[in-house]
């Protein structure tokens, strides 16, 4: 039961035996005005006998409520007390509060310990929180927001909340490459920057620039809505075309294959790299400025993916780079080399 509950249960069986007096008291009062009013002197003297007996009697004559008000008193004693035990000391105005604890480090616990959530977290950790929301409001001048970036992370010093120095990231679609990811982008454009994907499976960019400054920043976007805003931006680098070298930061080397006399790769690209090292003398050559173009050396032609290739093109320079002609992404790539030809095919894809 509480301290309140107490102090009404008291108070309200003070009040009930107060009624328990006043009721006999109230009738005795209703006689004596019914005497005031009778003329004849019988029944007068009626109506005082009458009185004399409700005075004289033993539930609730003047003996019995002088023994219920002693009875009452004595209640109210034991209740008042009661009242002051539940009571206890309050605090008083002026003075110091004392808080519960027979040691500094309970009162600390009881004050600062988990909050009772669904994920339960310590009180100071929530109130660190609750600034730092404040600070990626705006609160402080940072933006929390800026172009494709949010704020990711803010480290604060250990004794205030100033805001550190920042660094505002780089995205500039302007210098968007055709073969460019997201990620490729973000790294070119922040070279000073640690530039990763967020938290797996995402494929958001985050951005953490060195030196302790504090601020963080992770992209709106992913690698999705990425490729969606280059094909928005650029519409034309994104038909259904024939492939063009992107450069090679942009290409994925796959795994070479020697020449020979016939060869087929069957394997999903956009593309290949010739490297001729060798080829019999007899073969001849031409000349273009200081590269070689053997004559007779062969040809290649790209598969489709119904198995069906296109145009041959002729191999000739020691060192060149093949993309088919009439479809976007190839199946695989039949080569023909002359004997005595030694040499790679490697296939690339682009990024």
């Amino acid at each position: 039961m509480s301290t309140l509950d107490q102090i009404y249960g008291a108070v309200l069986q003070d009040i009930t035996e107060t009624a328990t007096l006043i009721n006999p008291i109230a009738a005795i009062q209703q006689e004596l005005k019914a005497v005031a009013r009778e003329p004849s002197p019988g029944a007068m003297f009626q109506e005082l006998l009458l009185v004399f007996g409700l005075l004289n009697n033993a539930t609730y004559g003047l003996a019995a409520l002088q023994a219920q008000l002693a009875t009452l008193t004595a209640l109210v004693s034991l209740d008042n007390t009661a009242i002051l035990t539940a009571l206890g000391t309050p605090q008083q105005a002026g003075s110091p509060v004392t808080l519960a604890g027979t040691f500094d480090q309970e009162v600390c616990d009881a004050v600062w310990n988990d909050i009772p959530t669904s994920y339960p977290r310590n009180m100071g950790y929530a109130l660190v929180n609750a600034a730092q929301s404040a600070v990626q409001a705006n609160y402080f001048g940072t933006p929390p927001r800026f172009g494709h970036f949010t704020i990711n992370s803010i480290d604060f010093p250990t004794n205030d909340f100033q805001i550190p120095a920042y660094t505002l990231p780089v995205f500039d679609p302007t210098d968007l490459l055709v073969g460019d990811t997201l990620l490729s982008m973000m790294i070119r454009q922040n070279p000073t920057a640690t530039v990763v994907y967020g938290n797996p499976p995402q494929t958001n960019v985050t951005i953490e620039y060195a030196g302790g400054t504090g601020i963080g920043w992770i992209t709106d976007l992913d690698e999705t809505s990425f490729s969606q805003m280059k094909a928005f931006l650029y519409p034309s680098s994104f038909a259904q075309n024939a492939p063009v070298w992107p450069g090679l930061a942009n290409v994925t080397l796959l795994t070479p294959v020697a020449l020979d006399v016939t060869l087929t790769v069957t394997e999903a690209m956009n593309g290949a790299i010739i490297d001729i090292t060798s080829v019999p003398i007899k073969q001849g050559f031409f000349t273009f400025g200081d590269l070689i173009s053997w004559r007779n050396v062969g040809a290649l032609a790209f598969v489709d993916d119904n198995g069906q290739a296109e145009y041959p093109q002729l191999l000739g320079l020691a060192s060149a780079v093949y993309l088919p002609k009439a479809m976007v992404h190839a199946s695989g790539v039949v080569v023909r080399a002359s004997p005595g030809v030694t040499g790679t095919i490697t296939p690339f894809t682009i990024n």
